[in-house]
């Protein structure tokens, strides 16, 4: 413990929120140059480089408490940690963020302390408190309520898919980029039925797509789009090919992917805790080994999906997907390191609450930098649902 007063590391927790709220704001604007799964293993780079520099300097120097201890029954568990967070959870969130808006998808994923707490019970032998049931039951009620009422307006306007010579690029991008790109460029004739972003015209040719690329497969076979969509058709025939398909399939797949994100990222913390069991306590390796193993597990998938940008990119595209990149790792970094030094000043309780904010800056940042607009209605569903989180956090105190 360090001799700051508490109210400057609440100050900080909050930092921390903003932190990871922003840095989900900077992963939805790279994934619309950038693979989903690509720019998952990207970020494990940058991110292991600097968790490495940072966390062997606040250990050697005595900062905090974490050491490098490791024992074979540890390395088993971080593994299969690795396996749930960085191969289904977080391909899970990068999917999601480039199909939902940030109002819908980031209040959903931070449900993941109701999932810890699952999860403890199961595999730890937990409690499961009464306000944690009452958590539960409430963020279960917002989730159905901006199931219901997710609205298609609420998603960016994102730009057109387009290629150096400025014409819709062609062969690189997946379909639900393409689908994306032509609702925007198509006549207002078309674009009237088709400009809803991921709604009745592009749904379920999005979510094809994207389910394609889940699976391993390229989007652009397996029969999940017309022929036609796969190159040559002007951005208005491939609008109007999918007009008329309801929205429905879109909205299971955002909600879908967004609690198997909640999920993992709830189950890692449990599989972690395990691990330190048999340590004695965390320590670096631990935070090492899970970023290494999950760039390990994600070489690859990217290999054989051979596509990491989405399109043929321009320089200054290019230029900004690095600095998107190496901004995003920072505040990843930041968060990684933070998350561990607040528990220790704060409680674990009072941080993971504070941190249960992030979703708000993420909404803000996408209000701000992406342009996304929200209803009424979908704010009642964020806050019900952040509301149930609190509840369950609460339990600890």
């Amino acid at each position: 413990m360090s001799g700051a007063p508490f109210w400057f590391w609440v100050l900080i927790a909050f930092g921390v929120a903003a932190a990871w709220g922003f840095t989900v704001v900077l992963n939805k604007r790279t994934l619309q140059y950038v693979d989903p799964f690509a720019l998952n293993m990207i970020m494990r780079v940058p991110t292991i480089v600097l968790l490495a520099i940072v966390a062997s300097v606040l250990t050697l120097t005595g900062a905090w408490d974490l050491g490098f201890g490791m024992t074979w029954a540890a390395f088993g568990y971080i593994t299969l940690s690795a396996v749930v967070t960085w191969l289904i959870a977080f391909n899970s969130y990068y999917l999601v963020l480039r199909l939902g808006a940030l109002g819908v998808v980031t209040p959903i994923m931070a449900t993941d302390p109701l999932f810890t707490a699952v999860f403890a019970v199961i595999l730890l032998g937990s409690g499961l408190g009464t306000l944690v049931i009452v958590g539960l039951v409430v963020s279960t009620a917002g989730v159905v309520l901006l199931s219901h009422w997710m609205e298609t307006s609420s998603t960016p306007a994102v730009e057109p898919p387009v290629g150096g010579d400025g014409v819709p690029a062609t062969g690189l991008e997946s379909e639900a980029t393409r689908i994306r790109g032509a609702a925007l460029t198509a006549p207002p004739e078309t674009a009237s039925a088709a400009s809803a972003g991921p709604g009745a015209a592009a749904a379920s040719a999005a979510t094809g797509a994207t389910a394609g690329s889940a699976a391993g497969a390229d989007p652009g076979g397996g029969g999940t789009a017309p022929r036609s969509l796969r190159g040559r058709d002007t951005p208005a025939v491939i609008a109007s090919a999918t007009v008329g398909k309801s929205a429905a399939r879109l909205r299971a797949e955002v909600i879908g992917l967004a609690l198997v994100a909640a999920a993992g990222w709830g189950l890692g913390p449990v599989v972690i805790e395990m691990a330190t069991r048999s340590v004695g306590g965390a320590s670096v390796t631990m935070m090492l080994q899970s970023q290494t193993m999950g760039l390990l597990m994600l070489l690859p998938i990217v290999w054989r999906r051979h596509r990491i940008a989405v399109r043929r990119l321009l320089r200054n595209e290019r230029r900004l997907v690095i600095r998107l990149v190496l901004t995003t790792s920072v505040l990843e970094m930041i968060f990684a390191v933070f998350y561990y030094i607040l528990i220790d000043e704060i409680g674990a309780v009072l941080t993971v609450l504070i941190i249960a904010s992030s979703p708000v800056f993420a909404i803000l940042g996408g209000m701000w930098l992406l342009g996304e607009r929200y209803g009424w209605k979908l704010a009642i569903g964020a806050i019900v649902t952040l509301a149930g989180v609190a509840i369950a956090t609460l339990q600890g105190m």
